[in-house]
């Protein structure tokens, strides 16, 4: 147990509870430390990838995509947190898990970061890490492959823009991927790749349809191929 005034972060008892042991063990310290420099970045992060991790699960399972949506919700958030880890910081905010979740994907990758978010946020299903072997009828019974796209979308500009800047504010980094992820971006990269026909960009109906198309794309190359290659080629595709 680390304590420092008032301030108290435990560690070990908290990886037993996630069934995870850091490498760097600071950045898990981080993660439940709201008031350390450096907390910001992971909670951007987890966010983003336990968006992800959950959204791809929901689909896999078939669970309403509302009930998906409330398990990464702030309230939901909270009510894990004073459940599971309240005992072992002097934080006492659902962003603590959020934090977590960044802290493990820098420290050992998507999947372990995604079984955790998985086994926090929708422990009665397990979690599907794709590539999950779909064939063509399965892809299309997923009901909504941009939904699960525009999550790899942003999990892979945020992964990108926090390991490359991680002394920015989280304000920063919403503003940075918020400009990546503009909806004309990618609508516009959407008619470059095919993905779309050819339209009016000033159209906001088309707009929102051409991205959907690429996002789509990308929803199903992540379900096909996995993180690593569904975060490159979101990273290409913003980059465009």
């Amino acid at each position: 147990m680390a304590q420092l005034g008032n301030t108290i972060v435990s560690l070990g008892p908290v990886e037993e509870l996630i069934t995870y042991e850091f490498l760097d063990a600071n950045l898990g310290r981080t993660a439940l430390a709201t008031w350390r420099q450096g907390f910001s970045r992971l909670e951007f992060l987890g966010d983003s990838i336990l968006g992800l991790a959950v959204f791809s699960t929901s689909e896999i399972h078939h669970i309403d995509r509302q009930q998906a949506i409330a398990r990464v919700s702030n309230h939901h958030l909270d009510s894990v947190f004073n459940e599971t880890f309240a005992g072992h910081t002097s934080s006492n905010s659902g962003d603590v898990i959020e934090a977590l979740i960044g802290a493990v994907h820098l420290d050992g990758g998507y999947e372990e970061a995604a079984r955790v978010a998985t086994a926090l946020c929708l422990p009665e299903h397990q979690l599907a890490v794709p590539p999950v072997h779909l064939d063509d009828q399965d892809v299309s019974s997923i009901r909504s492959l941009s939904f699960v796209g525009a999550a790899v979308l942003s999990a892979a500009v945020a992964d990108e823009l926090c390991r490359e800047n991680p002394g920015q504010t989280h304000r920063w980094f919403s503003e940075q991927r918020t400009a990546a992820l503009s909806r004309w971006h990618l609508a516009e990269v959407s008619m470059r790749l095919k993905y779309s026909p050819e339209g009016d960009l000033e159209d906001e109906k088309f707009r929102a349809k051409a991205s959907d198309a690429l996002e789509a794309a990308v929803g199903e190359q992540y379900f096909r191929r996995g993180w690593d290659v569904a975060r490159n080629s979101s990273l290409r595709i913003v980059r465009l």
